[in-house]
């Protein structure tokens, strides 16, 4: 049985990278999976994977190839689930997706492209 997976997602936000005390390295990529019902996921890279991360841009629809991995906390009766990203398809096609399109539509639409141009006249300050 195989724990391998395959998403094809739009990358809407690219975390940090995290180093933590013991030398271990991770970066996460929160993605958007375009369904009837969009969900977020996050899917993290680790080690020498984090490479792959370098060419993702906020938008960028891809393929992620993740391995599913899984946590039992006793104490808690929880179980964790992560992807854990190994390999990348199809990066950089930036579409106007679900996610970018929301995005787009929180700047104003009277928003001049140059901060500095002021084209309206009429404001007193």
């Amino acid at each position: 049985m195989s724990t391998s997976i395959e998403i094809e997602a739009e990358v809407v936000k690219i975390l940090d990278k995290e180093t933590f005390d013991s030398g271990f390295e991770k970066q996460v990529v929160r993605i958007q999976v375009d369904d009837k019902y969009p969900q977020m996921h996050d899917v993290e890279f680790v080690k020498d994977k984090i490479e792959k991360v370098q060419g993702l841009r906020i938008g960028d629809t891809a393929t992620f190839h993740c391995n599913l991995r899984g946590n039992y906390w006793e104490k808690g009766d929880r179980c964790f689930t992560s992807l854990g990203c190994w390999k990348i398809e199809n990066a950089g096609s930036n579409e106007s997706t679900p996610a970018t399109r929301a995005a787009a539509s929180k700047v104003p639409a009277n928003m001049p492209d140059d901060p500095g141009v002021d084209d309206n006249d009429e404001i007193p300050f």
